[in-house]
């Protein structure tokens, strides 16, 4: 899936502020970042992690460095209708409020 993903998204742009989900329909929060392993010398960098969620959106305006929601990109099921879907298994657990 990771692979066919990459194909149907061909920049990191169409995939920030998307919608993230389990399997199970949970909403997970919305993409704010994502990280990627680059190399110099590299034409292009294939995204690793996806970064989501209150604290992913604290991190990318600087606000907070606590460790904020990712997934690795390797768990993402579908891509459909502006949704990245991930198993239900590397979805985090609810935080304690």
């Amino acid at each position: 899936m990771a692979d066919q993903a990459a194909d149907v998204l061909n920049t990191a742009c169409a995939i920030d502020l998307m919608r993230v989900e389990s399997e199970a329909g949970r909403f997970l929060g919305h993409v704010f970042d994502l990280r990627c392993r680059w190399q110099p010398g590299d034409r292009q960098s294939p995204v690793d992690e996806i970064i989501f969620g209150r604290l992913g959106l604290l991190e990318r305006i600087g606000l907070d460095e606590r460790k904020p929601d990712s997934v690795r990109w390797s768990v993402v099921k579908a891509l459909r209708d502006g949704v990245i879907v991930v198993a239900d298994e590397a979805a985090p657990k609810r935080r304690q409020r």
